[in-house]
């Protein structure tokens, strides 16, 4: 029970520093693409600038906060995945996501 309880402690830091993320991207498209340029100024500076303006009002999409998965969209994903042979079986939805890390996160 202590490797689990430490997988979920782990798995809730980790949506945690990845919720921080977005969320700063989202409300500061122009200084996140400062920062990952910054990390690979090899990039296409303009495209970095671009893409990230254009993603920030996508990332959270119109769910209530960042995070928050749907059913449907998994199993639309899946479908895709399975009639298009990338997958060999359907997967379970109900196993593939969980939100479970975001009661905390509105």
């Amino acid at each position: 029970m202590r490797i689990i309880s430490r997988a979920i402690r782990a798995g809730a830091k980790i949506y945690e520093s990845c919720r921080k993320g977005y969320k700063f991207a989202i409300e500061n498209p122009d200084e996140a693409a400062e920062c990952l340029l910054q990390l690979a100024p090899e990039l296409d500076r303009e495209l970095v600038i671009k893409s990230q303006q254009f993603l920030a009002s996508k990332f959270q999409d119109d769910a209530p906060y960042w995070g928050m998965q749907k059913k449907e969209v998994w199993e639309r994903y899946m479908n895709w995945l399975y009639e298009n042979k990338f997958i060999d079986a359907p997967i379970d939805v109900e196993k593939a996501f969980t939100n479970d890390f975001l009661q905390n996160s509105k």
